[in-house]
Parts: structure tokens; sequence; C-alpha cells
């Protein structure tokens, strides 16, 4: 009995029981393709010895790829192998066609969400989703032979990646023809740089990290309980500044429905809880504390109870221009009611100032502010851009990149555009050193025509750097090829 034990113990260990003809030559297969990146068989090792799989199986992980083999595919990827199709309108999300998608051009996207942040899509969707386009791009006899390759990049969180990296390794050769990236989208900020007049958003990927090291573990929980911390004393300070104005609470519960990241401690806090306070203060003011519109949802038989502050958010586009929160806000919840009735009372019924309601929100909006960082205080529940960079750059996995750095808010730099980005990227890679190698150059959901202008000083300054370009969708909805889940 004893010698059957150990020749079952010997099997499990070495998948000899599952292996079959066919998966035999998968295995050779994996063997050699990881040969030809032997600087990447360390990495394996470490992710196999971090799930239970003898190190010297790291080749049953060659659909995960480390740092060496990823820059090779970066540096052979143009812009159109990260377009699903071309654009008909630069103004709309995903108005993209599939062209390259049908041509088997379509190669990669470098940035996707999961129900782990922000992202509306499972690990198993994501992976069997990978799995069939991979398949189906080298079915087709006009494409190359590279792979598809898809990367994990969840805001401030590498729970999705654990996941990933478990579930591949139990069928590996079901994801022989695509390329997994493990990584993540740390909210970064800095007051560091020169002429800022507010602290500087910049969002940072991480690209082959091991999600199960201990250090990365601790500073994300680290970081994440801080935030959830800072949100909750947030939310009480308003509640008890304005209590005395309001008949009403602000809670996290409702806070979660305009942005349910800030409550995992993910993202920023001071722009979601703007939303928030700013849009409960102004509805209950118009809506539900209103007479006149009272008179006519009741009038039309529209039940009041059904209808949520949180709703006129989703006219996205209204948010994107000058004006100021209360200004749009008051026009989307006119466009809002208008769903319920044509009533023209409602626009101006909601165009009339009221001094006292945004006296409120001005103040709300201030306790907001007092919770972000400043010019001259970087509260520690934040990801600090330099210092992170640091920290992560003596990690012995992962590098980084620059992530859709067109979305930076340039108006928050009183400096010309070439300026901003040489400060950016000279501190990119002074703080990230070796590991700092990309910026998101091929990102495909810009909305607009405006960020054109930023793409020529951005690229002029990365190629100063040396920097490579890396793209993707930004993936936030039920698949990865395309951005959203609505718009």
């Amino acid at each position: 009995m004893y010698v059957i034990y150990i020749l079952y113990k010997f099997f499990i260990r070495y998948n000899i029981f599952t292996m079959t003809n066919s998966s035999a030559e998968i295995i050779k297969k994996f063997k050699q393709e990881c040969d030809k990146f032997p600087q990447d068989k360390r990495y394996r090792e470490t992710l196999a010895s971090c799930i239970n799989i003898p190190t010297e199986q790291y080749y049953l992980l060659r659909p995960i790829i480390g740092e060496n083999e990823f820059k090779n595919i970066v540096e052979n990827l143009q812009e159109i192998n990260f377009m699903p199709g071309e654009k008909k309108d630069l103004t709309v999300l995903d108005s993209h066609d599939d062209r390259y998608l049908k041509s088997g051009d379509f190669k990669a996207n470098l940035h996707i969400h999961t129900v782990y942040s922000d992202g509306h899509i499972t690990i198993d969707d994501f992976l069997n989703q990978a799995e069939e386009l991979g398949n189906k791009n080298l079915s087709l006899s006009q494409c190359s032979s590279m792979p598809l390759v898809v990367a994990i990049t969840d805001h401030d969180c590498i729970d999705g990646a654990k996941e990933m990296l478990l579930k591949v390794s139990k069928s590996p050769q079901k994801f022989q023809n695509v390329r997994i990236v493990l990584g993540m989208e740390l909210s970064t900020i800095t007051n560091k740089f020169k002429h800022l007049k507010k602290p500087l958003l910049i969002h940072t990927h991480m690209f082959c990290i091991n999600p199960f090291d201990t250090k990365l573990n601790q500073l994300i929980t680290q970081k994440s309980n801080l935030k959830k911390q800072l949100v909750d004393k947030t939310v009480q300070k308003i509640n008890s500044e304005l209590e005395k104005e309001l008949n009403f609470d602000f809670n996290l519960e409702e806070l979660g429905k305009i942005h349910a990241i800030i409550l995992k401690g993910q993202d920023e806090v001071c722009i979601p809880m703007k939303k928030y306070t700013g849009a409960k203060i102004l509805f209950n003011h118009y809506v539900l504390n209103n007479t006149e519109t009272l008179s006519i949802l009741n009038k039309n038989n529209i039940d009041i109870n059904k209808l949520n502050f949180y709703y006129p958010l989703q006219y996205k586009k209204l948010f994107k221009r000058k004006g100021g929160f209360i200004k749009n806000y008051k026009e989307a919840l006119t466009l809002y009611l208008n769903e319920f009735t044509s009533d023209e009372q409602f626009k101006e019924i909601i165009e009339k100032k009221d001094e006292n309601t945004e006296n409120l929100i001005k103040r709300a909006f201030k306790i907001c502010t007092d919770a972000h960082p400043s010019l001259t205080d970087m509260p520690e529940a934040f990801f600090e851009f330099e210092q992170t960079l640091k920290i992560l750059s003596e990690q012995d996995f992962g590098v980084f990149g620059i992530a859709h750095p067109a979305r930076t808010l340039v108006w928050d730099v009183d400096s010309d555009l070439s300026s901003l980005f040489d400060n950016m990227f000279s501190s990119f890679k002074q703080y990230g050193k070796e590991k700092a190698l990309f910026y998101e150059g091929f990102y495909q959901s810009y909305e607009g025509s405006a960020y054109l202008e930023y793409l020529e000083p951005i690229n002029k300054n990365a190629l100063k750097y040396g920097l490579l370009k890396t793209g993707g969708l930004d993936s936030h909805g039920p698949n990865i090829i395309s951005r959203c889940p609505y718009c």
C-alpha cells in the first residue's frame, strides 16, 4: 500500500494521470517557448511556488508572461494591433467597427478592469473570451502567428490577478494561444512637480507582477484600509457640519452607487465624494423638497420613490464640459426628469438659482477637498507617485507604465504641455529606475478630439526618455474588446 501511495503522489506531482498525447505535445511546446526567454524562468518558478506547483514545472505557467517576453512583444506591436477597428466617431466611445477583429490584426488589450475593481467582467469570462479570440486569431490565414496578449489591470487591487493565475495553472493548455499579463493600475498622485496648481493624478500601470508577493500585498492592504477609513471619516464630518441645514444624512451605501470602488479603498476620494454630495443636495432641493416639481410628478402619476439622485450622473458627457458641477448636474437632472414627462416647466424650475443650496454644496466640497492631498500635504492613504515608484522599483518582479497620459488634468498645471510631460517622464524614470519602461501611447478610449493636441508633446518626451508604447481599451464592460458596459 505504501508503494502505491508513493506512486500516486508521484503521478499527481508530475501530472502524469491527466497528460494525454495531445497535452504532452503542448507541454513540450511550452518548454521550448519558455527557453526562448530564460530570464523569465525565475518569475514563473516564483509564481509556481506561490500556488503549490513544483518549481521544476514552471513551464506549466507558460501562458503567463514575464518582463522580458512582455517587453519583446510590446516592441513588436503597432497601433493597429490595439484597435478592434476604426472609430466611426471620435466623440463616441466604442464607436469602432470590427475590421481588425475580423482580420486578426487586433492582438492586444493591455488595460482591462474586472469585477475586482470597477469592471463588469468576471475572471472566468475574461479568460474564456481571451481563449476564444486567441484561437480565432491564429486560425486566420492573413494574420501573423503572434498570440493574443491581454492584461488584467484592476485599480489598486491584485486579487483578480491571483484568481487568474490559479485558474490558468489548472488548465494551461487551454490558453496556449494567449499571453496573459498579471498587472494592476495604481491611482498615484504627485504634489512635487513644478508649476502645480493642485496635486496631479497620474495613473501608473504595473505589468508582470507577482500578485502573491508579501510586501506588495501589505502595501495595497495598508493603503486600502487607510482610504476606507478616510472615506468614512469624511462622510461623518459632512453629516456633522451640515446636519443643521439638511433633513437627510449622507451614507456609504449611497456613495457606493456613485463610485463602487471607493468602498473598496480603491481609486481616489475627493471627486467621487463631490459628485455624491453635490448630486444629493441638488436632487433634494429641486425634486424631493420642491412643491412645483412634486406637483408636476404627481400630475403625471410618477412615483418619486422610483427616482434616484445618482441617475442624472449617467449623462456623462455633460460633466466633461466646463461650467462646474452645479450647472452640469442641473442640466442632467432636467434631462432625467424629462424621461418621465416632457413638461417644459422642469427646466424653468431647475434653472432657478438658490444661494443657500449652492453654499451648502461649497461647504461639502470643501470637506471633500480637505480629505484630498494638497500641495503641502500627502495623506498616508494615497499612493504618492514618486514614493510608490521608489518602493515598487525594489520588488523582484514588475515593470511600470504611465496609463492614458493624455487624460492628465493639464489645467492643474501652470506650464506648457511639453514641460509638463517632460517633468512627468523624467520623474517616472528617476524613481522607477530600470523598471520604468512604458507609457500608454496607443490608448484607444480617449473621448473626443481635444486630446490630440496632447499627443505630440507626450510622444516627443516619451521618446526622449526611451519609453515604449503600450496600449489598450481601458475595458470596464462585460467583454475585453470594448471600453464600456453601456456607452
